[in-house]
This record gives C-alpha cells, structure tokens and sequence, in this order.
C-alpha cells in the first residue's frame, strides 16, 4: 500500500454555535480519538451551500458523526417536545446533506449520540423526544450541567458491534434526552441499557455503519471503546483503495450540480 493511503483520511461534522460570533468548533476529544486509532482527522465544518458535502464525502476515507443537540421533530413528522434543545438550522441541514452523500458513497461511518439519532431519521425512522417522560428513570441517561453518567448496555450476540468492542455487556457513558424510536430502513438494533432504549444500530449490509448512543471518544483510554474507531479506520484503510480508483477516474469531471448550476 502506498504509505500516503497508510492512515485514511477521516472526515468529522463540526458543531455550531450562535452567539456574538457564530463559531464552527469540534471538542478535541473526537480528534485524539481518531488519531489514536491510526487516522487521520479532517474537520468537515458546515457551511450553507449544502451541495458541497457530496464533494466533500468523496474526498475521505471515513466518517464520524458527533453528538449535539436535538434535531427538529418535524423531520420525522412530529412536533417538538417542551424540552426540545434544537440544533443549529445550518449545523442539521449540513449533516443530513453529509450523511446523504456518504450513504450514496458507502463511506465507513460511525454514528456517536446526535450522529445515530441522524442516522436513524435519515433512514426514515423516529426518535423517542425525552426519556425521563417518556421511558422513565430506571437509568439516568443525563444528568443536566453535571458529569456523565454511567450505566451498562447489553451488546447482540453476533452482531458487528459484538465482533468490535469483544464483550457481550458494557460499561458505557451517557449524556442525551432523546434515544433512537422506530428504526429506519436497514437498521438492525444492537444494543439496549436495562430500560429497553435502544443504544446501537448497524447496517448488516454495510462495510462499516455502526451508530452509538453513547460517547467512545471520552473513553478512548478503553480498549473495548477504541476499538470502534480503530474498526472504522481498519474498514477505512481496506476500502479507499478502491475508493481512490474510483475518485481517480471521476476527478477530471466534477459532477454537474456542483460545476455547471446552482440548486433551484
């Protein structure tokens, strides 16, 4: 393998906030995630010309999608809940835009806390809005302004989630309202916390589409937590290859909606 393919190029959503200066911005914790798994992290920052995200889901290897705030129910055809936190309009038009362009592409994905609730909405499915009203306090999946809780997830035996993290049972963090609800189209659920909310999902059909409730990349010191990144960058590694001959012969020729007119 050419030594500038030997650590793929991993793209990352960014989070936006609006205050006196409107601030594109990623914790570094997703960063040393991804570069102690052997990648190499490239910032997908949003912008407002949303059709820039397929150009861009061509050029990385993989994709890690962050946590953040609540999308807008009315995107899976419910109104917002009283304790809706919604995210950024330009932040949640980029990401579906990006998620689009990557499930188009197959691009190895890894789907963390507001990313598989994407994911999942994506695919046409729904969310459950607020989990202390709505399932109960049996585990505390958020604690408001304070540390990140703790509690353990039941991992599906066979699943490729079982494949990566080794164990039938985990110990994972928590910091989320809201849980992925009715699946969406090819996704299988692969793991539950004691109450029943679902904590993971994948595509069988895919190389590489692993979506988690909760956040590995605070707890990369965890072998068992690396090891989905480190799955990613291996499936990353093991496609671009043939990902770069396709980008190759593609490159001479933008595709039309990005080079010759701008979307109506």
């Amino acid at each position: 393998m050419n030594s500038k393919r030997a650590r793929p190029l991993i793209g990352l959503n960014c989070d936006w906030r609006e205050a006196k200066r409107e601030e594109a911005f990623l914790k570094a914790e997703y960063l040393r995630a991804v570069t102690a798994a052997g990648g190499v992290p490239l910032l997908l920052a949003p912008t407002e010309r949303v059709e820039d995200a397929d150009r861009l889901a061509g050029v990385v290897d993989g994709l890690v999608l962050i946590g953040g705030d609540d999308l807008d129910a009315r995107s899976y055809g419910e109104a917002p809940h009283p304790t809706n936190e919604p995210l950024a309009r330009v932040r949640e038009a980029w990401d579906f835009a990006l998620l689009r362009a990557a499930e188009r592409r197959r691009v190895p994905t890894l789907a963390i806390c507001c990313g598989i609730q994407l994911l999942n909405v994506h695919r046409g499915g729904s969310l459950v809005q607020d989990l202390p009203s709505q399932v109960g306090g049996q585990v505390v999946h958020r604690v408001p302004g304070g540390p990140y809780p703790f509690h353990r997830v039941r991992v599906a035996a066979g699943s490729f989630l079982h494949r990566l993290v080794g164990a039938g049972e985990l110990e994972v963090n928590s910091q989320h309202h809201q849980s992925t609800g009715r699946l969406g189209a090819g996704l299988r659920p692969t793991a539950w916390s004691e109450d029943g909310v679902i904590e993971a999902v994948e595509d069988p059909e895919r190389e590489f589409l692993v979506g988690v409730q909760w956040h590995p990349e605070r707890l990369r010191d965890r072998a068992s937590h690396l090891a989905l990144f480190e799955g990613l960058i291996a499936t990353a590694k093991a496609t671009s290859k043939k990902r770069s001959r396709l980008k190759g012969r593609a490159r001479p020729v933008l595709p039309p909606p990005l080079r010759r007119s701008r979307p109506t």
